[in-house]
């Protein structure tokens, strides 16, 4: 039996296993999400990224602290095709700025700690980081650069996106 276990794949049967059973607890503050809960909010997240134009096997850079939506990030990220590429929390901004400039991701998720960081390594204007069409701030929104994460996650779609990556796809 020839079998491809993708990051969605193994979701999509822990879900079938058993959608209320617990994915993920933090312990720093006993926060949780149900396997079914994860499922949801990764479709709702992907259907975002697709709604700003993140395509099949573009790169979305994710900066934020160890959270429930970190983990919501790399399942999403993964349903919608794209590549996730995790920024080391502890980075400085020529590391931020070297991140950036070789990933040339198309989205940024980040938290409020690394906002500002991000808007000094996005006002630099270095060419490469045109790429970058979207911010979202997984904390709330921020006039000018980031769009509030929460907010346009609970507004997305929680169906699976229509042409959602399979592990056949090159």
């Amino acid at each position: 039996m020839d079998v491809t276990w993708t990051t969605d794949a193994i979701l999509a049967r822990a879900v079938d296993f058993g959608q209320d059973r617990l994915a993920v607890v933090l312990g720093e503050d006993g926060s949780s999400l149900t396997y079914g809960q994860l499922s949801e909010q990764a479709n709702r997240l992907a259907n975002l990224l697709h709604g700003c134009g993140v395509a099949k096997g573009d790169r979305v850079a994710v900066f934020m602290e160890n959270r429930l939506e970190y983990i919501v990030a790399y399942h999403g990220v993964a349903r919608a095709g794209a590549v996730f590429v995790p920024i080391v929390t502890n980075s400085k901004l020529p590391e931020v700025e070297y991140f950036i400039e070789h990933a040339e991701p198309v989205a940024l998720i980040v938290d409020d700690k690394r906002l500002d960081l991000i808007a000094d390594a996005l006002g630099n204007r270095h060419p490469a980081f045109v790429s970058v069409a979207t911010v979202f701030n997984c904390d709330g929104a921020r006039s000018g650069l980031a769009e509030g994460y929460v907010e346009a996650l609970r507004m997305a779609p929680s169906t699976p996106i229509a042409d959602r990556p399979t592990p056949t796809d090159p």
